[in-house]
């Protein structure tokens, strides 16, 4: 993946809200699953990039995402307030994200010997 945050966030935005992630309990129940004990602070953090979820956030936190947000949505990403811009960014991620899942089949027998994909 490797796409890099979006400069129109603001970095202590951004990271306010990446921590709220990794002290999540679902990050917290995957750090007890791979440490084997409840996790300090440094622990949450190495399984949240372990996972891939550091990752996918910057992703989701992307100039590209949050252009098409703004496509699918009919509106500007930025123009939300902190919280209803991470909601939209949220929500789109996972919309693309169920609809590659859904398709990638249609994907897989289209990219065969002379398609054009």
């Amino acid at each position: 993946m490797s796409t890099a945050r979006s400069a129109r966030i603001p970095i202590a935005i951004y990271l306010k809200v990446q921590q709220e992630e990794v002290d999540s309990p679902l990050n917290v129940q995957g750090a007890i699953e791979e440490f084997g004990h409840n996790p300090d602070r440094s622990e949450k953090w190495l399984h949240y990039i372990h996972c891939g979820r550091a990752e996918e956030f910057a992703a989701i936190h992307s100039d590209e995402h949050i252009y098409f947000t703004g496509l699918a949505a009919d509106c500007d990403p930025m123009a939300l307030s902190e919280e209803q811009r991470e909601a939209l960014l949220l929500a789109t991620w996972e919309m693309w994200r169920d609809l590659f899942a859904r398709y990638s089949w249609l994907r897989e027998r289209l990219s065969g010997e002379g398609s054009m994909i």
